[in-house]
């Protein structure tokens, strides 16, 4: 597993200053936008609630997949209300009401534009997560009506293990 020897809140700085630089990713009410740790000895990870989406919300997460060997970031949605936290603990809410329920849906990559991002180290996975949320556009990542330059972005299924699931 790999280690992150950089400071944590530097990275979430860096994405709170990307997502106010961005009109659509203004959303009002939420009790926190950048969440980070650890749950039950992985490694870090880091989610960002990117922008409302009726219904829900579209969401960053970066995270190290170890059957890849690889640091992924991707955008998802999902009607998960992570101000729900079990005991305080955001990330582990999210991993239950996303991941485990597997309560989310793909996002569309509109024209070529990256949704997702596959890299060595950490910090180019947040580097990554940053530039979806500079170049974020709702009718892009969630359209109404996708057209035919809309292509879904499998990268959330391959990360979350979602064919090993359905297969158990």
């Amino acid at each position: 597993m790999k280690e992150l020897s950089e400071d944590i809140h530097c990275y979430a700085r860096m994405i709170d200053d990307r997502l106010s630089a961005n009109q659509y990713c203004r959303i009002e009410g939420l009790r926190r936008r950048v969440i980070t740790g650890r749950v039950a000895g992985s490694s870090l990870e880091l989610v960002v609630v990117v922008a409302a989406a009726h219904p829900g919300y579209v969401f960053g997460h970066v995270m190290f997949d170890a059957a890849a060997d690889q640091w992924r970031s991707f955008l998802i949605h999902s009607n998960a209300d992570l101000d729900r936290a079990d005991g305080g603990c955001e990330l582990a809410t999210y991993r239950r009401l996303i991941i485990h329920e597997q309560n989310y849906s793909l996002v569309y990559s509109y024209d070529g534009a990256t949704t997702s991002a596959r890299v060595d180290v950490f910090d180019g996975a947040v580097r990554a997560i940053c530039e979806m949320i500079s170049r974020f556009e709702p009718d892009a990542v969630w359209p109404e009506s996708p057209g035919p330059f809309h292509q879904l972005d499998f990268a959330p299924f391959d990360a979350y293990g979602f064919i090993d699931r359905q297969s158990r």
